[in-house]
């Protein structure tokens, strides 16, 4: 059985799960392409391909982060890992401005569980700053806001 339809429109399909994205034309798809066809049927291939990727690269990316966040030890490198964070998650949400190209990343990301990811690695930051000499100061607050893929930044001060 496949996953849930990504893809907003009937052109074609992207089915996203964790172990693999299958893309399907459908028969007006391919009509609709008719005019781009060259033999090697690249203008079917390349735009999804980029899309595929990115959602890949944005999970290695969270992923990569996930890890790093297990072996901090100061406040100056969770700060920077927060900030990486932001950094990020806004290169994410401006990869296209099309509300068609971000919905599917979203679905996808959400198939690929990132949102659980997010919320592990800011559980990690958490604890990474819970024991260090930064109490008492704001602290930047990266959360995942799901449907919208917005951050939002929190001024938090922890109690000494």
């Amino acid at each position: 059985m496949l996953p849930k339809d990504a893809r907003l429109f009937e052109d074609y399909g992207a089915y996203v799960t964790s172990a693999s994205s299958l893309w399907v034309w459908s028969m007006e798809g391919l009509a609709e392409q008719e005019a781009w066809m060259d033999p090697n049927r690249r203008n079917l291939i390349y735009e999804r391909q980029v899309l595929a990727e990115l959602l890949e690269y944005g999970y290695m990316l969270h992923r990569s982060l996930h890890r790093r966040v297990e072996t901090l030890g100061t406040t100056a490198e969770v700060i920077s890992v927060r900030r990486a964070i932001l950094q990020m998650r806004l290169r994410m949400r401006e990869a296209s401005h099309s509300g068609e190209i971000r919905k599917l990343l979203e679905n996808g990301w959400n198939e690929l569980g990132l949102p659980d990811l997010v919320s592990d690695i800011d559980a990690g930051l958490e604890a990474a700053s819970g024991g260090n000499e930064f109490h008492g100061s704001a602290t930047l607050h990266a959360r995942w806001l799901g449907a919208d893929d917005r951050i939002r930044i929190c001024g938090r001060t922890n109690a000494s």
